[in-house]
C-alpha cells in the first residue's frame, strides 16, 4: 500500500470551516433571512458548482491535458462542494417540515466532526497506528463490506451519544 493521505487537509478543512461558517451564519441571522431567497442562493449555488466541474471535467478529457493545467483531484472539489450545498439545502427543506429534528439526527450532527475524524483513524490509521486499510484493504466481499459499514455507522453514532453522554455530564454521580 502506498504512501500519502487518503483525505488531504485541504480541501477537507475548507469544507469543514465553510460548513461551519455557514452554521454560525444561518443560526445567527436565522430571523433575518429570507428564506426562499436562501433556498435559491443555496440550490443554484449548488448545481452551478457541479456544472463547473461537468466543465472542467469535459475539458481535461477533450484536451487530454497537454499542459498539466487541468486535474481531476482538483475537479472534485466543486462536485464535493456543489453536492453538499445540496445536502445541506435537502436538510433545510425536511427541518422546515418538521417540528423537531429526531434526536439521532441532532446529536450525530453535533458531533459529526468528532465522527469523521475517528471513523478516517479507523480506516485509514494515523500517525501512531495503521487503520483497516492496512490489514483488509480490498480484500473483503460484498457481504463483509456491508456488514463492517453498518457496524462503523452504528459505532459512530454510540460515539456520537457517548460525547454527548460525557459532554451533558449524566456521567458524573453528582449534579451540574
Amino acid at each position: 500500500m502506498g504512501e500519502g493521505a487518503k483525505f488531504p487537509l485541504l480541501p477537507n478543512l475548507v469544507y469543514i470551516l465553510a460548513g461551519a461558517l455557514l452554521g454560525k451564519y444561518i443560526a445567527h441571522n436565522h430571523n433575518r433571512i429570507n428564506p426562499s431567497k436562501f433556498r435559491l442562493i443555496l440550490i443554484s449555488s449548488g448545481v452551478i458548482l457541479i456544472l463547473i466541474y461537468e466543465l472542467l471535467n469535459f475539458l481535461y478529457h477533450l484536451s487530454g491535458n497537454p499542459f498539466n493545467i487541468l486535474s481531476k483531484t482538483t475537479n472534485m472539489v466543486y462536485i464535493r462542494a456543489g453536492l453538499v450545498i445540496l445536502i445541506i439545502y435537502i436538510i433545510l427543506e425536511l427541518s422546515t417540515k418538521l417540528n423537531r429534528l429526531p434526536k439521532i439526527i441532532e446529536v450525530t450532527g453535533r458531533y459529526s466532526l468528532l465522527i469523521y475524524v475517528v471513523h478516517l483513524f479507523i480506516l485509514y490509521g494515523s500517525a501512531l497506528n495503521r487503520g483497516m486499510a492496512y490489514y483488509y484493504s480490498y480484500s473483503f466481499n460484498i457481504l463483509e463490506s456491508v456488514i463492517s459499514a453498518v457496524g462503523l455507522i452504528i459505532l459512530m453514532i454510540l460515539l456520537a451519544y457517548a460525547a454527548h453522554f460525557v459532554e451533558s455530564g449524566k456521567w458524573l454521580l453528582c449534579k451540574r
